[in-house]
Order: C-alpha cells, then sequence, then structure tokens
C-alpha cells in the first residue's frame, strides 16, 4: 500500500498486489475482486474506491485517504474505553457492515486492524475477505481460497464448517465491541484453538463485567447474545442488537440467580452422586 497524489494534489491510498503472489492466479483475482466489491458499497463507515484512470500501465486500485488511528492503535494508546464511546463506535461500524449486507457480501475479516477511527467515526478499509453472493458459488477455471478472515474474530461457523451469513459479521462486531470495553477476548484464548463444532461447544462465555465490572447486566447479556456459538441463536437483525446496546432489554434489567447446576457443574453432580451413594446404602441397611 502507497500514499500516493492525484493530479490535483489529493492524497489518495494505492494498493497494489504483492509481488511474492504474482503467479498465484487465485490471489489475483481476489485482488481484482477487491476493488469491485468496494466500488458497490457506498456507505460514511466504509472506505471510498476512487475510480482509476482507464488506461493503467499495472493492476492496483485506489481508496480515499483517511487520517487517524486504527483501532489496534486506539486501544493500545487508550486501553478500554467507555460505554458511552464503545457503543457509539460499534453503531458506526454497523451503520458500515451493513451497506455490505444490503449487497448481499459479507465482509468476514473485521478486526481492529480494518478499521480506522476517523474524525467522522469508524471506517471500514479492507475488502480482501469479502464474500459476495452468486460469485463465490460460481464456476471459474481456478480453484478459489476459502477466505475464514482472523481467528480470534472470525464466527465459529468458519472452522465447523457451519452456515456462514450475515449472523457471522455480527459475531466478529460483537468481539471487537467486547475487547473495547474489557481488553479481552470473549472466550479466552481457547477460541483460536477450537477446530470442529465439539470443541467450540466445550467453550464457555466469559461475562464482561468480570473484566470490567461497569459494564451492566443487561449489556453484558446483549454481548453474549451475539456472541453465541450458534448462528441461529444470535440477533435476527444488526438494528435489533443495536436496540438492545443501547437501551436495556427489559428482561435483562435485573440479573437472575445463576442456577447451581449451570454455576457449578462438576460440584453438583458430586453432591448428586454422592447423595445416591448414601441413599442406596441406606436403602441397603433397612432391608437388613
Amino acid at each position: 500500500m502507497y500514499l500516493v497524489e492525484d493530479d490535483k494534489n489529493n492524497v489518495l491510498v494505492m494498493k497494489t498486489p504483492s509481488e511474492i503472489f504474482q503467479d498465484d492466479k487465485a490471489y489475483i483475482e481476489r485482488f481484482v475482486m477487491e476493488s469491485w466489491i468496494g466500488a458497490r458499497i457506498q456507505s460514511s463507515g466504509v472506505v471510498r474506491v476512487i475510480p482509476a484512470a482507464e488506461s493503467r500501465s499495472c493492476l492496483y486500485y485506489l481508496t480515499e485517504y483517511i487520517p487517524g488511528p486504527t483501532l489496534t492503535q486506539l486501544l493500545k494508546e487508550r486501553g478500554i474505553l467507555s460505554i458511552l464511546d464503545a457503543v457509539e463506535l460499534t453503531e458506526g461500524l454497523i451503520r458500515g457492515i451493513r451497506a455490505f449486507h444490503r449487497k448481499e457480501t459479507l465482509h468476514q475479516d473485521l478486526k481492529p486492524d480494518n478499521i480506522v477511527i476517523s474524525a467522522k467515526g469508524p471506517m471500514i478499509v479492507d475488502f480482501g475477505s469479502c464474500w459476495v453472493a452468486g460469485v463465490q458459488e460460481a464456476g471459474a477455471p481456478i480453484e478459489r481460497d476459502r477466505i475464514l478472515g482472523t481467528l480470534d474474530y472470525s464466527a465459529p461457523e468458519y472452522r465447523y464448517q457451519g452456515k456462514v451469513s450475515a449472523a457471522s459479521d455480527q459475531f466478529s462486531l460483537a468481539v471487537l465491541l467486547y475487547e473495547m470495553l474489557t481488553g479481552k477476548q470473549p472466550y479466552g484464548g481457547a477460541y483460536s484453538r477450537a477446530a470442529d463444532l465439539k470443541s467450540f461447544q466445550r467453550l464457555k462465555y466469559i461475562s464482561a463485567m468480570k473484566h470490567n465490572p461497569l459494564v451492566p447486566y443487561w449489556l453484558d447479556k446483549a454481548l453474549e447474545k451475539s456472541l453465541s456459538i450458534y448462528p441461529t441463536s444470535r440477533y435476527t437483525a444488526l438494528s435489533e442488537w443495536l436496540q438492545d446496546l443501547k437501551r436495556p432489554n427489559p428482561e435483562w434489567l435485573t440479573p437472575r440467580a445463576q442456577p447451581l447446576l449451570e454455576k457449578y457443574p462438576d460440584k453438583v453432580w458430586k453432591v448428586i452422586a454422592v447423595s445416591g451413594w448414601i441413599a442406596a446404602a441406606i436403602a441397603f441397611f433397612w432391608r437388613q
């Protein structure tokens, strides 16, 4: 990537293919797709692709230059964000990602490095892992790569070969919000090592309140729902999720008492087992 100027002295970003992959046909096809995908997306939350000259001497595409830090840099500088700032940034990202979904496109690689914080809000700046309905399924003379995004941020269905949908981008957005509020990952380090459905089912959501006691219960529950291992258990629409992030869901205003079996499963089953043996022993001696 290069910073360049056009003939009117406007600063732009030029992206070109890496020389390392110049003989990789799948890579080149994906690069050409990037500019096409970017040109289709029109949103204040997505970097704008600039039409290039009709005659080009090499393969490249241009985008507007957005001054500002990436979300990665912002979190390094500020640490965790306030709830107000984190939800506001998430709202901007939702606005951007909905522009993708309106074009039947999944981003598939939402992560802090792909988000620039501009004066007008967060901007999504990468199209390299996007999936477009109808295009991926179309026959091609070359084998296309299956893009999985970045392990810590991609939804589990990518790895256990489940059905990918808009809910997959929702999961990635929720991981970003969780990180903004806590500086941690919602399932800990074991998440990036999980590879199949069974290994994902063994994971347990770590309450955001554990890392940041300022996170209210209702917001934590909205996070937990959007971070479900199962896509069908997440929100059916990003607008519904945003509503629960900005206004408390009445169902989650008061924390419910967590059942002992859910809170201490090992101890409860041990007590049940011991109680069973005691009951059996009493019954045995009673018959004597």
